[in-house]
């Protein structure tokens, strides 16, 4: 134990020192009597165990630890109304965590030093606490089945006895950050610790301390083996510091904690340092040196950190302190002291490694001394110059810059840092010295000779080089100007072939320009910081079409504007292209486009799902619009706050989903698709649903038939409608009743499918009249858009069902895979139904889609499988509720829907996609130019490989050779479908996109399928024909 003799080596305090060694010895012994020194040192220097060579370490360390959970409960238990306590909380829990970090690391990093280079036995160092025990050198254990041997941190049982007084009595935001702060550190110890073979003595009460804030217990084995924790850290000691003084200063014993836990640190490190010079003495482990000598590099950015709590004191508290404790301060550390002459001699033993193997030529030279410091340095740059031949002095070296760095950058700053966020940098420590004094600790370099030589190695290669200076970019530029050519090329085919007035590219260009001048915003590229495009400057505008980034690119993306580009000719804005509703885009619509959908500003906790859900691969890209849209990330957030707001309100909710959310979805629907205002929006979940229930309307006049008339069921449809529609189809033919008739037209071809339809329309009739007819825009397995002339094609079938009294048909368009993509209007429509969903090019997620309904239709939706809802005036005050025999009512808007709708989340976010598109001017003609655009370029990028690919390798069919014919752009799909051989060939081509580009796209039979998105940019499509390149080579067929 520790005793008075300990005193007696310091000598009496002299009053008034009479030279600098007397006054140097009162400001160490004064520092030292003040933190308690003493008591913990003297564990360190008496150890327990037979090879003590980790243990006075450890103990050091959790000496460290201790000191910090005492902090803690001293913190969570502050009295003082004017301090906040979870910043200073979530400090020293920090500061815990790194703690047992830096521990772990030391321990785990000794396994090989026992070893020498060429041992390859796999043996364990007699330090490892991974090995079962006991073996040779082990430190003590509590026996098996000894009672409280994981509860021997006194300063844990103050922790917890501080929590069960004050949980009661903390805020809701103080519990939460308590229990998160719990919560990372029992799950540090867990994961520093968790591979020893040995507990480290304090595990049951780090479970209780878990319990105390919510959190499940840890799993606590009976009959384990623990360190013999209080024999070998003897942490009396530190709750002895604490009891021992009477505080009459509130922040001193935090003042003291923290200078008292700088010592068990900065000790450590010294033996860190001592251990690396033993590696080379007894081993000549260069490479152990290295790794011990950047242990005590993080040990030094460790103590930067540690020192910068004292921020968070009360500066008046402090200040009254500091009166009182003038004649000492952290000048009187040894230790701390000991470390700047430490850690300049680490490169004696380097240095005298280089000279020896130049056959010590450099002891026999007689130059000045000049001179000889330029020999090292020729000597230390033939070692940075050449690493491979002698990779461990090399890695010694790197070692010796961290370690700079870390005691001039990581602590030395730091310290100058504390003292002027403490008391500014105009005052005076306890010491009396400017604080400004401080900034030469860190000023001066160690190792002035490696500066140098890094310097100069610099130099040399820039002038063996100069031939190749610029060229990876120089190719990054080539490849990208040669991307843009391509494109420019074949949007001026799409312009001509358009007929329309756009004016050349380089008119394009000037427009461009042009907005710049007028505009002169700060633009977004895809999350980078703002940049001001300058007015004039050609290298910052890139267009493409009638679009223009307002931008200038970022490094490895040289956009730039072709030769061809007149600056001053600005012609009128460009006419949209044929049924294309919709005003011109934006001068800087691709920045606005990109800014929406960049994730810059979504909260860290949805970045982090993200990262989580994805696995930490936020490379891959996802040509699946036709699949599942993306959703512009800021309107995924609001919606998610939005909903979370709306479950708060509980049954209210409903009231807001009615009167709110509907009629805001409906007006952005009619908006999308020019709905006449008489039009009626019904709901549904999915447009399986919905069709359904109007197919039930048809199927009951079977129902309440006894078969006397005669009466049919006659629908017509395509063969290559969704699977569920198709798959209701065949049910119903399977029944094999001759009063369900169902007939249909092949899609293809296509250029004659509209003909052939109406004429299939047109032998409806008399007793042959259709009940249902349903066709899609766009089919769902090619993507392929099937009516080419959408208005035509319903104003014709219109025309042929009233000229054959057949206007009680329900004629329906599913739009599904054109709804926010292909410019639709349904301003022309007088009897045709149109069914679409959230999913895909709006971006709203699953679980809802919707149908617009026909005013002349409305009144007549009465559909067999109904829901209450359907009828929600039942509700009212007025009525007298459901039962059985009631009488079944439909209100239009409503009558499609069935029990409780499950579709606020999906419309919550297309409300909030559509007012983001509405407040930057996006209309679907501008995500369908954008788009055609994308396609251009890919399509021109996949006829160069095929060519190349054939010319190449003669007898040999591309896999992208079989690209399904495409409508014109203005009413073509977002898609582009291949057909490959067969179907196993369509899943490989998918996994290996998958595996070469971290590029997800899908296949259905033989097919595979890109859908390409208004979120998607030229950059991603040029990573996408990289790739598909790669799968070209692989696939070889």
């Amino acid at each position: 134990s520790f005793s008075m003799s300990e005193y007696s080596k310091n000598g009496p305090i002299e009053a008034e020192p009479k030279n600098r060694h007397q006054r140097d010895e009162k400001i160490r012994i004064l520092y030292e009597e003040y933190i308690s020194l003493h008591q913990v040192m003297h564990v360190w220097d008496n150890p327990i165990t037979v090879k003590p060579d980790l243990e006075p370490v450890f103990s050091a360390a959790m000496h460290g630890v201790e000191l910090a959970f005492v902090l803690m409960s001293e913190f969570i238990s502050d009295a003082r109304h004017y301090v906040v306590k979870r910043p200073r909380v979530e400090l020293i829990a920090e500061d815990i965590q790194t703690q047992i970090q830096l521990l772990a690391e030391i321990v785990d990093g000794e396994l090989e030093d026992d070893q020498p280079d060429d041992d390859t036995s796999g043996a364990k160092s007699s330090k490892s606490l991974t090995q079962d025990f006991p073996f040779d050198g082990a430190p003590p254990t509590a026996s098996s089945y000894n009672f409280n041997k994981a509860r021997q941190s006194p300063a844990l049982d103050m922790l917890i006895e501080a929590i069960g007084n004050t949980w009661a009595n903390l805020t809701v935001p103080e519990q939460f950050s308590l229990k998160k702060v719990i919560r990372n550190v029992t799950g540090a110890f867990q994961t520093c610790f968790g591979d020893w073979t040995v507990g480290i003595g304090m595990e049951e009460q780090l479970s209780e301390v878990r319990g105390l804030v919510g959190l499940p217990a840890l799993k606590v084995e009976f009959g384990r083996r623990y360190l013999d924790y209080k024999a070998l850290v003897r942490p009396h000691v530190i709750i002895d510091t604490f009891r021992e003084h009477v505080y009459e200063h509130n922040e001193d014993f935090f003042f003291r904690s923290v200078h008292l836990g700088t010592e068990c640190w900065a000790y450590i490190a010294l033996k860190r340092l001592d251990s690396a010079k033993a590696q080379l003495a007894n081993f000549s482990h260069w490479h152990n040196a290295a790794a011990h000598i950047l242990s005590a590099t993080h040990i030094l950015s460790y103590l930067g950190d540690h020192i910068m709590m004292l921020t968070s004191m009360i500066l008046r508290d402090y200040l009254r302190l500091k009166v009182e404790i003038e004649g000492t301060s952290g000048e009187g550390s040894s230790h701390v002291k000991r470390l700047r002459q430490t850690v300049a001699d680490l490169i004696i033993p380097l240095m005298d490694r280089l000279i020896e193997l130049d056959g010590n030529k450099l002891l026999s030279a007689s130059d000045s001394g000049e001179d000889l410091e330029a020999k090292k340095r020729e000597l230390l740059l033939n070692l940075y110059a050449n690493p491979e031949k002698q990779p461990g002095l090399y890695s010694y070296a790197k070692a010796l810059e961290a370690i700079e760095s870390g005691l001039l950058g990581g602590f030395y700053y730091k310290h100058f840092c504390l003292a002027s966020n403490v008391i500014g940098t105009g005052a005076k420590g306890t010491m009396m010295k400017s604080v400004l004094a401080l900034k030469r600790m860190y000023e001066q370099a160690l190792f002035p000779n490696l500066d140098m030589t890094r310097s100069e190695l610099g130099k040399r290669i820039d002038n063996a080089l100069k031939s190749r200076k610029g060229r990876i970019m120089d190719q990054i530029t080539h490849d990208h100007n040669d991307m843009l050519s391509r494109s420019y090329e074949s949007l001026e085919t799409m312009n001509d072939s358009n007929n329309s007035s756009n004016g050349s590219l380089s008119e394009v260009f000037s427009r461009g320009l042009e907005a710049q001048k007028e505009t002169k915003e700060e633009m977004f590229y895809d999350g980078l910081e703002d940049i001001d495009a300058k007015e004039g400057d050609l290298a910052a505008v890139t267009s493409v079409g009638d679009i223009n980034l307002n931008v200038n690119p970022p490094p490895g993306c040289p956009f730039h504007v072709p030769p061809s580009a007149p600056v001053d000719e600005v012609p009128p804005a460009p006419s949209l292209p044929p049924r294309c509703p919709g005003s011109p885009a934006p001068a800087n619509f691709d920045a606005i486009r990109r800014k929406l959908y960049s994730t810059k500003n979504v909260p860290a906790v949805f970045s982090q799902a993200v990262i989580t859900e994805m696995g930490g691969n936020l490379s891959s890209i996802s040509f699946l619009d036709h699949a599942w849209g993306k959703t512009p990330p800021e309107a995924l957030v609001a919606a998610s706050k939005r909903q979370y707001g709306l479950y708060q309100r509980g049954n209210s909710a409903w009231d807001v989903i009615f009167g709110d959310l509907l009629p805001e979805s409906i007006s952005h629907i009619k908006w999308v698709l020019s709905c006449t205002e008489e039009s009626v929006i019904e709901f549904g979940h999915n447009s399986h649903e919905l069709i359904s229930r109007l197919l039930s309307i048809k199927l009951e006049k079977l129902l309440a038939d006894d078969g006397g008339t005669g009466k049919k069921c006659r629908i017509l449809t395509t063969d290559t409608e969704f699977y569920s529609f198709t798959r209701q189809m065949n049910r119903l033919m399977e029944i094999g009743s001759k009063r369900i008739e169902i007939e249909h037209v092949e899609i293809h071809p296509i250029n004659t499918f509209q003909s052939r339809f109406a004429e299939k329309v047109r032998e409806g009739g008399k007793d042959n009249k259709w009940d249902l007819i349903y066709a899609s825009q766009c089919v769902y397995s090619t993507q392929e858009t099937i009516i080419l002339d959408l208005e035509g094609f319903v104003g014709e079938v219109e025309s042929e069902l009233k000229g054959k009294e057949n206007e009680d048909c329900f004629f329906i368009v599913d739009g599904y895979h054109g709804f926010g993509a292909i410019p639709t209007s349904l301003s022309t429509f007088t009897n045709t139904f149109y069914v679409a969903g959230m999913l895909k090019h709006v971006g709203s997620g699953a679980n809802c889609a919707f149908l617009v309904v026909p005013k002349v239709q409305a009144e007549k939706l009465k559909p067999v499988f109904t829901g209450w809802i359907a009828d929600p005036s039942v509700l009212s005050p007025e009525s007298k509720g459901i039962k059985l025999g009631s009488e079944v009512g439909y209100i239009p808007g409503y009558s499609l829907m069935g029990g409780t709708p499950a579709f606020m989340p999906s419309l919550l976010i297309f409300v909030e996609v559509m007012r983001r598109w509405k407040e930057r001017n996006i209309t679907v003609v501008h995500a369908h130019r954008h788009v055609m655009e994308l396609h251009e370029y890919f399509i021109r990028g996949i006829e160069d490989m095929v060519k190349k690919w054939k010319d190449g390798t003669e007898g040999t069919v591309s896999c992208w050779g079989g690209m399904r014919p495409m409508a014109d752009p203005e009413i073509r799909s977002h898609s582009i479908t291949f057909v490959v051989d067969s179907s196993q060939t369509a899943k490989k081509v998918v996994e290996l996109m998958a595996s070469f580009g971290d590029i997800e796209i899908d296949s259905r039979k033989n097919y595979v399928r890109f859908g390409f998105g208004f979120n998607h940019h030229l950059e991603n499509v040029a990573k996408l024909l990289k790739t598909c390149e790669k799968v070209q080579e692989a696939v070889g067929q």
